[in-house]
């Protein structure tokens, strides 16, 4: 009996010391997957006889991958506030120039009915720049999900007509012609506010680039799905 319980003994201690040297290189193995994590490098798939390893692996590589689409979404949101803030900039250097220049004019000695044309002017650019800065405040609540992007059917004639009035003052400045071919007023479905600043943008590019004393022609073609 005694050599009985001798054998059950060692076969226990066997069973003890190769269960500790599977953990141990289960530890191993997973040390070394965490440290592949950290250095971003890719996670070999081990053979899938190795049962515990192979599961260990695949999960592993799920946590990498997914901290990867983790890390790609930091980078996304991170270059899309600077090209906000860039954006933004780009949105208030045309108002901002335009008051200035109205302030310039407005020092030097004008009629009264001029003054009024030039006060009323300024208005507006401010009136912009106001609206620039709280457009900025809503993309912020609208990126946290607090509000909601708002559009319906608009006057698209009102909308050129802002966008026009946002850069007369350079186009004048260059002694450009903004010339708007004559076209039935139609109501689209879209943002007037943010669709004038698309107009705004494509406009200052127009003057920038035109030769003094040109002329900038815009003209309306409606099409079967959109105009």
């Amino acid at each position: 009996m005694t050599g009985i319980y001798i054998v059950l003994l060692s076969a226990a201690l066997l069973l003890a010391a190769a269960g500790w040297r599977q953990k141990k290189k289960l530890y191993q193995a997973a040390d070394q997957m965490l440290e592949q994590i950290l250095k971003r490098e890719p996670i070999e798939q081990p053979d899938m006889q190795e049962g515990q390893r192979s599961a260990l692996a695949s999960k592993m590589i799920r946590v990498q991958e997914a901290l990867a689409c983790e890390v790609d979404r930091a980078e996304q949101e991170k270059e899309q506030v600077k090209s906000l803030i860039s954006n933004m900039s780009h949105q208030l250097k045309t108002p901002l120039s335009s008051v200035m220049m109205y302030q310039e004019l407005l020092e030097g000695s004008l009629e009264e009915e001029q003054r009024a044309g030039f006060l009323a002017k300024m208005k507006l650019q401010l009136d912009r720049i106001d609206w620039i800065l709280q457009s900025l405040f809503q993309m912020v609540r609208l990126e946290q999900g607090a509000i909601q992007f708002d559009a319906g059917r608009a006057s698209l004639k009102e909308t050129l007509a802002a966008a026009v009035s946002a850069v007369y003052g350079k186009a004048e400045k260059k002694e450009i012609t903004i010339a708007t071919e004559p076209f039935t007023d139609c109501f689209l479905w879209h943002n007037p506010k943010w669709t004038a600043e698309v107009f705004v943008n494509l406009l200052e590019n127009a003057i920038k680039y035109s030769a003094a004393g040109s002329q900038i022609e815009i003209s309306v073609h409606p099409l079967e799905l959109f105009t």
